[in-house]
């Protein structure tokens, strides 16, 4: 498996954690119902693993090696994903602080909370289909085998040093919780 194969395997995980975003969306704008336990659950795993494990390979390890290879590290594609990382960011602050210290949210906080998450959840679609489609194959067609074996063995020890033995599987079963599945 090459480093990119991992990072769009961790992009169906994210996918799927967007799918319960989704459910949680039309919770509040068909019914005023906001589940904030749920609405933690997608926040906390959009902070430690989409962000903290996943963009973490992408910013820290694949962007700088495509920058070696003669990408553009502030314009581009690499320019454009990591505004995109910094503008999901954005949609994640604002939601925590929405429901911060909040069991019940009224309905001005309930109509910002929908409003950021669906345009995080369209930002991520977004983002990942470029990646996917875009991005990431360019990154097969300019990394050599060893970059891309070199990459994996970087990605491996992210995730035991930086995100933490056992981390990345209790997401994957976050998401399949927040997607009912």
């Amino acid at each position: 498996m090459s480093a990119t194969d991992i990072l769009r395997h961790e992009h169906q995980v994210v996918m799927l954690a967007l799918t319960g975003a989704e459910k949680l969306l039309n919770d509040i704008t068909s019914n005023g119902t906001v589940d904030i336990g749920r609405i933690r659950k997608f926040i906390d795993f959009s902070k430690h693993f989409t962000d903290g494990c996943h963009h973490i390979k992408e910013e820290k390890l694949l962007f700088p090696k495509l920058v070696e290879n003669g990408f553009d590290g502030d314009s581009g594609p690499i320019g454009v994903m990591l505004y995109e990382h910094q503008e999901g960011r954005k949609f994640i602050r604002y939601m925590s602080e929405i429901i911060s210290d909040n069991d019940e949210l009224d309905k001005s906080e309930s109509e910002k909370l929908a409003s950021n998450l669906r345009s995080y959840i369209t930002l991520l679609r977004n983002h990942i289909y470029k990646e996917n489609e875009i991005l990431f194959n360019m990154a097969d067609n300019v990394l050599r085998p060893e970059v891309q074996e070199s990459l994996v063995l970087d990605f491996n020890r992210v995730e035991e040093e930086e995100v933490g033995t056992g981390e990345h599987e209790r997401f994957h079963q976050i998401a399949h919780e927040l997607a009912g599945s």
